[in-house]
């Protein structure tokens, strides 16, 4: 179960509160023992590792300050611009008519004095803790993020809600003040000679304005500002100057003294209230926390608060040092009436005008602030989502700004002036309190009415999201866990673990008397005891129900039912280590380390964020180390030995997470990202939350030796799991149905758009095409697919849904959608997502209405056949007078589909690229019925291709005559087909011809066509399409194997003479890859000037050890030839680097040249080495597909295959490699008796753990039978279909 944990309401159990149990204390049946001490001493060497699974990630809000051409935000607020953004916020119309209210309720002006310095020394105080909180989370959204943090959704958005739509907007009439203050001596009287519309219109001219200036451009606001304030800032020091100049004339009109100070109380709390009104602002920063430089928010804060605690009260001195006391306590404008005091009415009105200039200051600084308040609380899904967009061309978050503009006018056109002033300066302190607010609202009945509506949706939605569970299966709704405290305990002498659990669980509906508990548990984990505590009563699990093949233990309890409320529930287990550690490692950097007992016994505790439960990670060994950082992530590598050659992977997480960060603006929320290179791994790498693991085949590369696939191998790796920290960990699909959320983007973000990023010469925009379309198109093609939202009925199918479909067509998908859409609004729709869903669980559907709010485009009908239904379309193309004709229908592998198999119609991207004088042209088309006309002007005349870039997900059939026209065009030297278009082509060829739908002799014309090519992509698809061929026709007549060879020699012998041997420094990426494919494909078609150098560089390794002629990237190929010609001698050599290999590449080559000879006593040395205990278990998927590619033991794998299938069934039992087994043992198979005998065998056994990998296998070999019956039997002699092809060539 992968649904993350519910909201922690309070701390748990603490880890030292949790005992060890041994397996012989005899306390199993001790229910309270789960849940107490236990300090007995401990035997044998041990770690003991507790996981405290804590909501210490919530969900927090990320502003979009300023987005780059991948949806990439500048930070914007540098030092500077946080201190004018506060500094101008505090400055606003408080200072200018406070004063006066603060001496009259204090009595005196010393005391008045007293209250200034101590209002501002509480503000700062509360500002020093939001420094803290800004730091600590460096999310926008100010006490948004800070509430959810501490309490939870709700108050957040209760808080939210009040902002958004009362206080801000009302801060902002504040505005108002400056025009009654500029014409009136009395802001509650009527403006003396000037209507009280013409105000109001002035300030909504103000706040419009303002409004336009900061939708116009990002920078405005904070230029603005600075600008403003500064000009604040003079005007306090002129204040204080003519303080000054007031006291060397000796005119001080006030005493400075004590006398006459108030004796009440609630004086001294009314002029602290309006004191510390005056002194609001501080927080204004927090709300764009996100746009602050590093480390800069405190440095704003405390800057800033000392700053204006010193102009206020070096203010208040002028003030009464200009005005006597008893006229400056009467004064609700004590700045106009200082001005009168300096210099007469002039005075009088420069203050007006400097007091208006202020206020406009703080309005601005106001606005800018709430808009991305309003952005935030979008993200969150507070308010609806079209609020958290940014303009493009403008990176402004123009509909926040208009929200709150409009709101605010609707505050001066109907608020109550005094009214809103004591409203926003009470409802101001509200929202630091986790209290529920309550407002007084004039709106009518009906208004409140359906705001309480809205509230209501919201926080059902809410609930509904604390709802979600972790370990427990989807069905359980009535309950989730909410904290777990796992102690786990590893004895590395006997090569066993135990532990005990303490798992709080809301019961949100009553389970009624014999209902279980019901909880995900898989092997090797053995439970051998469960209580349950409901307050002070204990009860002990009267059953532990298993259920075969679902991973799952039902929990049932003597004594009733089950209420509803918080209960917790103690378990103990034990199991088998399947391989032994030493070093704790885990998902979060450990707390404490405690010595517990005499023999060595230590605790370990560590505190987990919020995730689900399959990426909790933990690790002991004694590993080698080292360690980096970058943008305050502590990065480390451990890897059991060979730690140097993590440096490369090292250096791509370094340069690949910032941009991750950008792309998504969300920020890798862990403290650390440690990646454990393990020896024996199921899986290539896995993505656990801040502790990536993976195995040494993919993380380990020795730069000096390493060749280019190598490096490619180990990027790509490493960007795919660092994706998945995002897209899968901070995110996570709601259940195994939707696994291709996770999978399907990290490969096309992490395997192709971020590479494209760090290495743009790799081109792995068009390499996708070979390395995911290929494949995802071949296995959607048979009839036992499965669309890419697959259903899950039990925990045997989860491991059989990670196939090419989950991968690589879900990606595939997505490449074929961010072409239509664009990719900046593809990955601003991700990032809409990711913020809509973080730290829960997330839905197909809501990625879709990411994509269309930042597109606008409905993405969710377009993409609704692709997802749900399985297969894809082969588009007909036949020519008109007038244009094209095109048909869509289902594609199969094995032939035509029927009329029940192709019912489905797919929204399908035309994307027609027509060549004119050379130049390409390209017309965009969604296809959305069963036919549908293209108009093309003179046809017949035009080269033509459908599947622009080949993004599209579907096969493309054209008559022969086109056929060979699309070859004269590609074969051209510049031609205006891209490599991508060039790739397409060679593929959609071989494919309808290995399936029926055109003619073999037609694709080989086409191929043939593309002798001059220069890319090596395009040449890789070429040799890809003489492999397949090879596959299938390989038990056929010698004369046709040995035709296929010639023309495999024919085609890339011309390449590899005109390339050679030697690889250089100053080759660009194309040239190394091209050099390996040609050479190696050279050698394998028989070219002998090709392998006479294989033999002369292998026999100096064989000879001397020295690898030195050996290029890396050529290593399997020779290794192969060296094995398969050089008899037992080299079969030993390369054995010996097995053994020992000096990196993971050296291991590949050697598995690959061991599986390649033809010596009958050489196969079964190796396949006695299969099982044996040099071979680690995730290693054996290698060896079978190298003895399946091997035609002289692929027969000898399906004959041993059978005879240790129990045993391999035993030993890959819930291992993700199963499936590649299966595949791997008979895949090679290409005539009926073969199949007749597979089908036989498997008609015995229980396929359910492999069954999917099983029918797609069987179809895949029918697919190549029938094509052997039509080719073979059609008369299709190759070695004269040859000669044609040597004659048009020429």
């Amino acid at each position: 179960m992968v649904e993350p944990l519910a909201p922690l309401p309070h701390p748990v159990r603490t880890s030292a509160e949790y005992a060890e149990h041994d397996e012989d204390d005899g306390g199993d049946d001790d229910a309270a023992g789960l849940l107490a001490n236990d300090d007995k001493p401990r035997r044998g060497r041990s770690d003991s590792v507790v996981f405290d699974f804590s909501t210490r990630l919530i969900h927090l809000s990320e502003s979009e300050e300023h987005k780059g051409p991948l949806g990439v935000r500048d930070e914007s607020i540098t030092v500077l611009s946080g201190l004018a953004l506060i500094v101008g916020m505090q400055i606003g119309s408080g200072i200018f008519s406070s004063p006066g209210v603060v001496a009259k309720e204090a009595g005196s002006v010393g005391a008045a004095l007293l209250l200034w310095t101590g209002a501002g020394f509480l503000s700062w105080a509360g500002a020093s803790s939001f420094a803290e909180l800004g730091t600590a989370l460096p999310m926008s959204g100010g006490q948004q993020v800070y509430l959810s943090a501490a309490f939870g959704p709700l108050p957040a958005y209760c808080f939210s809600f009040t902002a958004v739509t009362a206080l801000k907007p009302g801060s902002q009439d504040l505005c108002r003040l400056m025009y009654h203050t500029a014409f009136s001596l009395d802001p509650k009287e009527a403006a003396r000679g000037v209507p009280t519309l013409a105000i109001k219109l002035t300030g909504i001219i103000a706040i419009c304005l303002v409004s336009a200036m900061q939708a116009w451009s990002s920078k405005a606001g904070t230029r603005a500002q600075l600008v403003l304030t500064v000009f604040k800032v003079g005007a306090l020091v002129l204040v204080f100057v003519g303080g000054l100049v007031f006291l060397g004339l000796g005119k001080a009109a006030s005493d400075f003294s004590f006398g006459g100070s108030s004796t009440q109380p609630a004086g001294y709390a009314l002029a602290l209230f309006s004191a510390l009104w005056t002194f609001d602002g501080w927080d204004q920063c927090n709300y764009v926390s996100k746009d602050c430089a590093p480390g800069a928010l405190p440095v704003i804060i405390n800057s800033s608060l000392a700053t204006v605690l010193c102009l206020f009260v070096l203010a208040n001195i002028a003030y009464f040092l200009v005005l006597p006391f008893n006229v400056a306590t009467a004064s609700s404008t004590i700045a106009l009436d200082f001005g009168r005091a300096l210099a007469g009415p002039v005075g009088g009105v420069i203050f007006a005008l400097i007091v208006s200039v202020s206020c406009l200051g703080a309005l601005n600084g106001s606005l800018y602030t709430s808009s991305r308040l309003i952005v935030a609380a979008g993200e969150q899904g507070f308010l609806p989502k079209l609020f958290a967009s940014y303009n493009l061309r403008q990176s402004t978050p123009i509909n926040g700004i208009l929200l709150s503009t409009s709101l605010t006018v609707l505050f001066i056109l109907f608020g109550d002036f005094a009214h809103l002033t004591l409203f926003y300066g009470a409802l101001s302190d509200l929202p630091r309190h986790p209290r529920p607010l309550r407002l007084n609202s004039s709106l009518s009945p009906h208004s409140r009415l359906l705001l309480k509506t809205l509230r209501v949706a919201r926080c059902v939605r809410l609930l509904r999201r604390w709802s979600s569970t972790l370990l427990f299966p989807k069905s359980a709704i009535k309950y989730g866990p909410s904290h777990y405290v796992l102690t786990i305990k590893t004895d590395l002498v006997n090569k066993t673990f135990s532990g005990t659990g303490e798992i709080s669980i809301s019961i949100l509906s009553p389970l009624p008397a014999g209902s279980p508990l019901v909880l995900n548990v898989a092997d090797p984990l053995v439970l051998h005891a469960a209580v349950l505590a409901e307050g002070n009563v204990v009860r002990r699990a009267s059953s532990l129900n298993f259920l075969p093949g679902k991973e799952r233990v039902e929990i049932r309890f003597d004594g009733g039912g089950i209420g509803v409320g918080e209960v917790k529930l103690g378990l103990r287990w034990t199991g088998d280590l399947n391989r032994s550690m030493k070093m704790s490692l885990a998902n979060m950097d450990m707390e404490s380390v405690e010595n517990i007992g005499p023999n060595g016994d230590f605790l370990i505790t560590t505190l987990f964020p919020k995730m689900s439960s399959y990426l909790v990670a933990f690790a002991n060994g004694k590993f080698e180390q080292r360690h980096d950082a970058v943008n305050g992530v502590d990065l480390a590598f451990y890897a059991p030995y060979d730690i140097e050659q993590t440096e490369y992977a090292m250096q791509v997480t370094k340069r690949v997470l910032p941009i991750y960060e950008r792309i998504f603006d969300i920020k890798y929320p862990l403290r650390k990202l440690d990646t454990l290179v393990v020896s024996d791994f199921d899986l290539g790498a896995m993505e656990n939350f801040g502790l990536v693991t993976g195995r040494t085949s993919v993380y380990l590369c020795d730069e000096r030796r390493a060749g280019l696939a190598a490096k490619k191998g180990v990027a790509s790796t490493t960007s795919h799991e660092i994706s998945h920290q995002w897209f899968g960990n901070i995110v996570t699909m709601e259940y195994w149905d939707s696994l291709w959320l996770n999978e399907s983007f990290a490969t096309i973000m992490g395997e192709v758009i971020m590479i494209d990023q760090i290495e743009p010469t790799w081109n792995t925009r068009a390499s996708f095409i070979s390395d995911h379309l290929k494949g995802a198109l071949a296995l959607d093609a048979l009839p036992s697919s499965h669309p890419i939202r697959v259903s899950c009925p039990n925990e045997d199918a989860i491991l059989s849904v990670f196939d090419a479909i989950s991968y690589s067509k879900g990606a595939s998908v997505l490449r074929m959608l961010s072409s239509m859409v664009g990719e900046d609004a593809f990955l601003r729709g991700v990032s809409i997502y990711l913020k809509a869903n973080l730290y829960g669980n997330a839905t197909t559907e809501q990625l879709w209405e990411g994509i269309s709010e930042a597109s606008q485009m409905d993405v969710g009908t377009m993409m609704l056949s692709w997802t749900t239904k399985v297969g894809y379309p082969v588009l007909s193309v036949v020519e008109t007078s007038s244009g094209l004709e095109i048909r869509q229908a289902r594609f199969l592998s094995t032939g035509k589909p029927s009329a029940e198999q192709d019912t489905v119609l797919w929204h399908v991207p035309l994307g027609l690229v027509s060549v004119k004088d050379g130049k390409a042209r390209v017309t965009r088309q969604v296809m959305t019925t069963r036919e549908t006309i293209l108009p093309l002007k003179g046809v017949a005349n035009l080269s033509y291709k459908l599947n622009s870039e080949t993004t599209g997900f579907y096969r493309v059939s054209y008559s022969p005559e086109r056929l060979s026209k699309l070859g004269d065009e590609a074969g051209k030297s510049g031609s205006a087909f891209s490599t991508s278009d060039r790739m397409g082509l060679v593929q959609d060829a071989i494919v309808l011809a290995a399936s029926g739908y055109s003619l073999t002799s037609g694709a080989l014309t086409l191929i043939s066509k593309l002798g001059g090519e220069t890319e090596n992509l395009v040449w890789g698809c070429i040799s890809d399409a003489l492999a397949k061929l090879k596959s299938a026709w390989w038990e056929q007549a010698g004369s046709d194997r040995d035709a296929l060879k010639a023309l495999g020699r024919q085609l890339f012998s011309p390449v590899a003479r005109r390339l050679g041997f030697e690889y250089l420094s100053s080759d660009d990426p194309d040239t190394t890859e091209l050099r390996t494919l040609s050479v190696a494909t050279a050698a394998d078609c028989g070219d002998e000037d090709v392998l006479e150098e294989y033999r002369i560089r292998f026999r100096r390794f064989l000879n001397k050890g020295d690898e030195s002629e050996i290029p890396s990237d050529l290593r399997r190929s020779i290794y192969s030839d060296g094995v398969a010609r050089g008899g037992r001698e080299a079969y030993e050599k390369v054995l010996s680097v097995y053994r020992k290999p000096a990196t993971p590449s050296h291991k590949s080559a050697a598995i690959a040249g061991l599986c390649a000879t033809a010596d009958s006593d050489l196969l079964s040395r190796t396949f006695d080495l299969v099982l044996s205990d040099e071979v680690k278990t995730q290693d054996i998927s290698s060896f079978f597909a190298n003895l399946s590619n091997n035609t002289a033991s692929r027969s000898k794998l399906w004959n041993w295959f059978q005879l240790h299938f129990d045993e391999l069934m035993v030993r890959f039992k819930g291992n993700f490699q199963l499936s590649r087994i299966i595949s791997s043992s008979f895949g090679g198979f290409s005539s009926q008796s073969d199949l007749d005998a597979v089908s036989a065998f498997f008609a015995t056994k229980d396929s359910t753990p492999y069954a999917p990998s099983l029918l797609q296998t069987l179809d895949a070999v029918k697919a190549k039978i029938a094509w052997l019956d039509r080719d073979v039997e059609g008369s299709f002699p190759l070695q004269l279909l040859l000669l044609i092809l040597e004659t048009n060539s020429a």
